[in-house]
């Protein structure tokens, strides 16, 4: 599992986010990633990670209008009443791949068990990084090992 801060908001309404993420081989040869978002405020992250934040104009978690895993993705513009829900995961997944590039804010916990609540799974129309599959979620608990 690898953790990273990577972003004070992406601007009004969408608050401060941190990624857990990770990828596995599916039966196929392919891979899948899980992503899991949360604040880094979140008490499930410890603060010796160095995953918290200075307060910025668009860092207070109870600024964020959407879901925290779209907020992460700064998806620009949300999406439209014309742009199908698949269309519009498709362009979430693309938005997330550039943001698990590990940064000097990233903590990698290789031993560490994790929860995730799922709330959607996007098949990418085609593979990105390797992965054909992305699990997107809200981060509920991580205990390091």
């Amino acid at each position: 599992m690898t953790l990273a801060r990577t972003g004070g908001g992406a601007g009004p309404d969408r608050g401060a986010y941190a990624l857990a993420y990770t990828s596995r081989l599916l039966p196929d040869g392919t891979r899948a990633a899980l992503i899991a978002a949360t604040t880094p405020e979140d008490p499930a992250l410890d603060p010796a990670w160095g995953l918290r934040l200075a307060p910025t104009r668009w860092s207070d978690p109870g600024s964020a209008r959407r879901p925290v895993w779209e907020d992460a993705a700064a998806a620009t513009p949300p999406q439209a009443k014309s742009e199908s829900a698949d269309r519009y995961a498709q362009r979430l997944a693309a938005a997330l791949a550039p943001r698990l590039i590990p940064t000097r804010a990233s903590v990698d916990l290789p031993a560490a068990t994790w929860q995730a609540a799922i709330d959607r799974t996007v098949h990418l129309d085609a593979p990105h990084a390797g992965h054909t599959r992305i699990h997107l979620g809200r981060l509920i608990t991580v205990k390091e090992h």
